[in-house]
C-alpha cells in the first residue's frame, strides 16, 4: 500500500464513520433504525400530550419539558434492549465500533483499486479534513 493510498483509506474511513454515526444528513435514518430496533419511538400527540410506540404516555408543562422527558424515556428503554438488537443499537452509536467495520470495507476496496475508488476516497478525505479544520477554526 502506498503512503497516498493509506492516507486516503484513513480519510475515507474517518468520513464514512462520521456519516454513519454523527452526520446530520443521516440523522433521520439513524433515528428510524433505532426506533425499529428498540420498539421505542416518541412523538408529540397534541399540545402537552406525548406518547411512545411502546404504549407509554405522559403530559408535559411545555414542549421543551416534553422533549426532555421523551429523550430520557427512549434512552432508558434502549439501554435495556438485549440480543442482536441491543448489539446493533450499541454499534450504531459507537464511532470506534463503526470505524472498525468501515475500515474493513475500505480495505477490501483497496487491492483492486476500482476506477472510481481513488476519487471517492479523495473526496471523503477532503470532506473529513475540512470538518476537522472547521472545528479547529471555530471551536
Amino acid at each position: 500500500m502506498t503512503p497516498l493510498a493509506l492516507v486516503l483509506a484513513v480519510g475515507a474511513t474517518y468520513r464514512l464513520t462520521l456519516l454513519v454515526v454523527d452526520d446530520q444528513v443521516t440523522a433521520g435514518l439513524r433515528e428510524w433504525a433505532r426506533a425499529c430496533l428498540s420498539g421505542h419511538a416518541v412523538e408529540q400527540i397534541s399540545g402537552k400530550a406525548w406518547g411512545c410506540r411502546c404504549g407509554a404516555s405522559w403530559a408535559a408543562a411545555d414542549e421543551q419539558q416534553g422533549a426532555i422527558t421523551a429523550e430520557m424515556h427512549v434512552r432508558t428503554a434502549r439501554a435495556t434492549v438485549a440480543g442482536w438488537r441491543g448489539y446493533l443499537l450499541t454499534l450504531a452509536g459507537c464511532p470506534w465500533c463503526v470505524s472498525m467495520w468501515v475500515a474493513f470495507g475500505v480495505l477490501l476496496a483497496l487491492p483492486g483499486q476500482v476506477g472510481w475508488w481513488p476519487g471517492l476516497a479523495a473526496v471523503l478525505t477532503a470532506s473529513g479534513a475540512t470538518g476537522i479544520l472547521h472545528r479547529v477554526a471555530h471551536p
